[in-house]
């Protein structure tokens, strides 16, 4: 556990007193704070002690409680908890989603929950989108002076040919892996939250195929073309069979793990049924295909589009990729400076950011968080994975009409 800084605890601060504002006029103010701490599983003696402490201001009760709950350390009657996590797991409950998110980023970045299987439950309830898995430097697998994906042992052929403009030792392409972002850095974190949930899976009743797309619009999926079609490489006209396609796409949002390890289906929309794709561009050009999903996610709250960035990646920058690899639960896969090289006449930029089959469409932000390129390829060398998107501005110079 790591102590709060200043303005972590003034905004949990503003949050709980928030809370006590809103109570009812029968329980007030102090009869918020008095039955939020008789919730805790805490001990009896410290709950008496700080019900005993109040004042009736929400914003001096607030402050002292949360100040309390963060010098106090563990939580003798239950060490699962901090004092504070504990005081914190009775709080989600009442709050919306915006102030839900930040506390629970706050819980996993700052370790207020001690156990492992609450910090999964967690983040299946908020969908926290999970780091990708690394093998350690000195294990097997694992390349000289680097860590290494899990993901890489077991990667294949996917998407496009890539033509890389990297640098091709083992030791140079794992360099790009170095840094990761801190997923202590309760900011981060929170607007990983946010982005993930407007991150989709993408499957079809009539195909194995499995990619991921994101929320661009009110009702506007932006995904890669190869996903919508199972043969993309022919010289044919694919008009007929991306609308068919689209017909029997399932969009998935907030796909999570079940503690039996079964996954939920998560919030599900088909595409609309008149025009479910709008635009494409094939795998020889930008590879995307721009889909139009059912009226009904239009009243979803907790789904936003993710902001699209015009800007130009450049070499040595974070490129992070939320995406569904291999088809299963949402993770994050996060490099401090992953681009390796961006070719803007071509559309094109590489990175070695980790990614795996199902990840074909996958967005890649840069760490303000916007999104930067489209994953649509990875390719196995003998040096290691090299992968490739598809820059944002070249395909917004395309979309643009949509968007408006």
């Amino acid at each position: 556990m790591s102590p709060l800084i200043h303005e972590e605890r003034k905004r949990l601060s503003d949050i709980l007193s928030e809370q006590a504002a809103l109570a009812p006029f029968s329980l007030g103010s102090l009869g918020y704070f008095r039955s939020l701490i008789q919730k805790t599983n805490l001990p009896p003696k410290q709950k008496a002690a700080r019900i005993g402490g109040l004042t009736g201001d929400p914003g001096f009760d607030a402050r002292s409680l949360i100040d309390w709950a963060d010098q106090q350390g563990g939580n003798p009657a239950d060490p699962r908890y901090t004092t504070l996590g504990a005081l914190l797991k009775e709080l989600l409950p009442d709050l919306g989603i915006e102030a839900g998110r930040w506390v629970a980023a706050l819980i996993v970045a700052r370790g207020l929950y001690r156990d492992p299987a609450l910090i999964s439950a967690l983040q299946r309830e908020w969908h926290i989108p999970l780091k990708a898995p690394l093998i350690q430097p000195g294990t097997a697998g694992a390349a000289p002076g680097g860590a290494l994906a899990a993901w890489d042992l077991a990667a294949s052929d996917l998407g496009p040919e890539v033509d890389w403009a990297g640098p091709q030792d083992a030791l140079e392409l794992q360099s790009f892996l170095q840094p990761e972002p801190d997923f202590q850095d309760v900011g981060f974190l929170m607007r990983a939250i946010q982005r993930a949930a407007g991150v989709c899976r993408i499957i079809f009743e009539n195909s194995s195929r499995v990619g991921t797309g994101f929320l661009i619009g009110k009702k506007l999926v932006l995904t890669n073309f190869h996903v919508m079609v199972e043969n993309p490489n022919l010289d044919i006209d694919y008009s007929n069979e991306l609308q068919s396609n689209g017909l029997q796409a399932r969009l998935q949002f907030g796909v999570v793990s079940t503690p039996s390890g079964e996954e939920t289906s998560g919030q599900q929309f088909s595409l609309d049924s008149a025009q479910p794709v709008l635009k494409w561009s094939p795998v020889t050009a930008l590879d995307y295909a721009l889909l139009q999903v059912e009226e009904s996610v239009t009243y979803q709250e907790n789904l936003s589009p993710l902001p699209l960035s015009s800007q130009m990646p450049l070499k040595g920058n974070a490129l992070n990729i939320l995406q569904y690899p291999g088809g299963a639960v949402m993770q994050l896969a996060l490099s401090g400076d992953g681009v390796v090289s961006v070719m803007p006449e071509r559309g094109l930029v590489q990175y070695a950011t980790r990614a795996l089959g199902g990840s074909s469409g996958a967005p890649c932000f840069d760490n303000d968080w916007q999104v930067i390129a489209l994953h649509h390829a990875q390719r196995a060398r003998s040096f290691g994975v090299v992968r490739e998107g598809i820059i944002m501005k070249n395909i917004l110079n395309e979309i643009e009409p949509f968007l408006n």
